[in-house]
């Protein structure tokens, strides 16, 4: 952590350690596992200072709870990944890739995170192997709305083309 007195550093070079922490309780370690991105949030804020500290409240404030390409588990059982930060931290924008029961839709649907059916319940930590959309791997650009993905573990043969309608 920086000292208390932040004064000695300059704004960025605060902002980038705390973007740079983030990231780091966010990815596996040898000594542990990830963390996932709701437990890497809290964890920066409690232990950096909290509300008294204005860039990571910035950092989470921009970011929500769920940075975009985060999967998350929805209400109704639906997995989706986070598309934008939403209207609040806990409420983002997501597309649902994999229904309850398991099966891909071929166009991603959005999900409105406000209503009770579609409220985000659970993070699915990318490292989950018992679960396909966390196992995506090349991850691809087709264009300004389209994706493939390849899943690494159930389907490797298989490429998936996921729409992403964007705002």
């Amino acid at each position: 952590p920086l000292p208390p007195d932040h004064g000695t550093f300059g704004p960025l070079a605060c902002m980038i350690h705390y973007a740079d922490v983030y990231l780091a309780k966010m990815s596996p370690r040898a000594t542990r596992p990830a963390l996932a991105v709701n437990v890497a949030a809290r964890e920066l804020y409690v232990h950096a200072g909290g509300a008294e500290n204005p860039y990571v409240g910035a950092i989470i404030k921009e970011m929500g709870l769920f940075p975009p390409g985060t999967y998350v588990k929805l209400a109704n059982g639906d997995t989706a990944v986070v598309t934008r930060k939403g209207a609040t931290a806990n409420a983002p924008l997501v597309h649902s890739l994999i229904s309850s029961d398991g099966w891909v839709f071929p166009d991603a649907k959005l999900r409105d995170t406000t209503k009770g059916e579609y409220k985000v319940v659970a993070t699915v930590p990318r490292d989950n192997s018992n679960f396909c959309a966390s196992a995506f791997c090349n991850l691809s650009k087709i264009n300004t709305t389209s994706f493939t993905a390849h899943c690494c573990h159930c389907w490797p043969s298989t490429t998936f083309i996921f729409s992403i309608p964007l705002p």
